[in-house]
C-alpha cells in the first residue's frame, strides 16, 4: 500500500491523507474542507477485481460539525453518477 499526504513535512496537525494506492492498484483520492474534515473519498482508478458499484463517497456536515449525510455515488466525478445509497 502506498499513501501520500498533503503538507508532508509540516506538523502532524496539518498533515492529511491525500491518496491511497492498494495492492490491487486501486487509487483513492481524499478531499477536505477548510476545517480539515473529509468531504469526499473517490476511486480515481479501479484495481483488478474490485467492484466499482460505489466510486465516490461524499460527506456533508451540519453547523456543529456533525455528519449530516454520507452519500455513495456510482461515478468518481463530483456532480455526476447516481446515488447508490445514503
Amino acid at each position: 500500500m502506498i499513501v501520500e499526504y498533503l503538507n508532508a513535512g509540516t506538523s502532524c496537525s496539518e498533515c492529511r491523507l491525500d491518496k491511497i494506492v492498494d495492492q490491487n492498484g486501486t487509487i483513492r483520492e481524499l478531499f477536505y474542507d477548510k476545517l480539515g474534515r473529509l468531504i469526499a473519498d473517490r476511486v480515481a482508478v479501479l484495481g483488478a477485481g474490485v467492484d466499482g458499484a460505489v466510486r465516490r463517497v461524499e460527506t456533508v456536515y451540519d453547523s456543529r460539525g456533525r455528519v449530516e449525510t454520507r452519500t455513495n455515488y456510482s461515478a468518481a466525478t463530483s456532480g455526476s453518477g447516481t446515488v447508490v445509497n445514503q
